[in-house]
């Protein structure tokens, strides 16, 4: 394991993955307790944090047991790395495609506001989800198979390759820029705001998985340079998704002064004078 890679996944990765569970927890909070975001909305974040919650802790535990048991012989701790790595990239995986419904979401509403409650429905939502969980443990299946024991060399690369090429998956989203009031325009700020930043710190992760499916394609990871080349590159991707999912918690609260008002009521921080003379320590 390179110093690379301990760096990006476990002395940066493992702090910046739990402070953004404890933050993923907050935001389960904000939702669990909204009355004023339309429902099927409502759902669909908390969807997503609850897949960042998942992916976050999955990706503490593996690469801390990477760490702790290196290239394990036991073939009851293979199975439990190899498990643990599929579950955090569906978990991953279910992420990037709820935020592509965010992106839908935005779309329907933008060219159908008047009929957007009617038609962004908890029913409507439900059935997209179901079809995203099913579709996201079928695609993750190739980052189980790899990472089993006694896997031979040539079936390792094909199953590597192809997991390559779920994460290349189609996650680009179409920005559509609006006028409208109320709530709603303050919820959809959020929401585009959160499509900006998953769109930027996905892009490294396009590089990643373009470059090891070349390697593995041409068989061409034999050098150090190579190796240090795609390693550094896979590190730099894998922090970037954690930021990701980190950095909803913290738009949430510098974009809504609602969010800020539920944070400061759940932290009990109300009873503060700082709070109380900057108007935020009620909670409507």
């Amino acid at each position: 394991m390179s110093l690379i890679h301990r760096l990006f996944n476990i002395y940066l990765g493992v702090p910046t993955a739990l402070l953004g569970v404890f933050a993923s927890f907050l935001s389960l909070g904000f939702f669990w307790n909204d009355s004023t975001t339309f429902l099927g909305t409502r759902i669909l974040l908390f969807s997503v944090s609850v897949t960042d919650t998942g992916y976050l802790s999955l990706h503490s535990f593996y690469h801390l047991a990477e760490n702790l048991i290196p290239d394990s012989t036991l073939t009851q701790v293979a199975i439990i790395q190899a498990v643990s790595f599929y579950a955090l990239n569906v978990f991953e995986l279910a992420r990037n495609w709820l935020l592509v419904m965010v992106a839908l979401e935005r779309l329907l509403f933008f060219l159908r506001p008047n009929d957007f409650p009617q038609r962004w429905t908890a029913t409507m939502f439900g059935a997209a989800e179901t079809v995203v969980m099913v579709a996201v443990l079928l695609m993750g299946v190739p980052s189980l198979l790899f990472k089993l024991p006694n896997v031979s060399s040539s079936t390792e690369r094909v199953y590597e390759m192809a997991h390559m090429l779920v994460n290349k998956a189609a996650l680009k989203h179409s920005e559509i820029c609006n006028e409208t009031d109320g709530n709603a325009k303050h919820v959809m700020s959020i929401l585009q705001m959160i499509l900006v930043t998953f769109t930027a710190f996905a892009m490294p992760c396009f590089f990643s998985s373009a470059l090891h499916f070349y390697c593995q394609f041409n068989q061409l990871c034999t050098s150090v340079a190579m190796d240090t080349l795609e390693d550094g590159v896979s590190s730099i991707a894998n922090y970037f998704s954690i930021i990701t999912s980190t950095s909803n918690f913290f738009i949430y609260i510098l974009q809504s002064k609602g969010y800020r008002r539920r944070l400061i009521h759940m932290l009990h921080l109300q009873q503060y004078q700082w709070f109380r003379a900057h108007n935020d320590g009620g909670v409507k």
